[in-house]
């Protein structure tokens, strides 16, 4: 049992790890994919028996992967959240544009009007 705890952990660094890679280069999808696979490994790692012996150095290389996994999940965290923050941000200046070009566009007319005929060729 010992090793298959520390085999689900190494499968869960792994994908976090890819997690942190697709969140910097926003490909939500396979974030969500990847969480579905960690929820999956964390259900697995809690049907092992708690009371299973590991012995005092395993325990704490263990302890410490997780301390270093809660590091790295805090920090895609903030990360995804920061990008939230941004993203809004955009579609607020976004919709503040569509709003100007709105105005212009009653103000001046649809864009499917012809061209003001620029200087006096055609009006003698």
């Amino acid at each position: 049992m010992t090793k298959r705890r520390f085999t689900l952990l190494e499968a869960y660094e792994r994908f976090t790890e890819k997690e942190t890679l697709c969140i910097r280069e926003s490909n939500f999808e396979e974030v969500r994919s990847l969480q579905e696979k960690k929820g999956k490994l964390i259900r697995e790692l809690g049907i092992l028996e708690d009371a299973e012996l590991i012995e005092e150095n395993e325990r704490q290389d263990f302890d410490r992967r997780l301390v270093e996994l809660g590091r790295i999940e805090e920090a895609n965290g903030q990360l995804l959240d920061k990008m939230q923050r941004q993203n809004r941000s955009n579609a607020r200046s976004l919709a503040k544009q569509v709003s100007a070009v709105a105005r212009i566009q009653k103000a001046y007319g649809g864009s499917d009007r012809p061209a003001v005929q620029r200087g006096l060729e055609g009006k003698a």
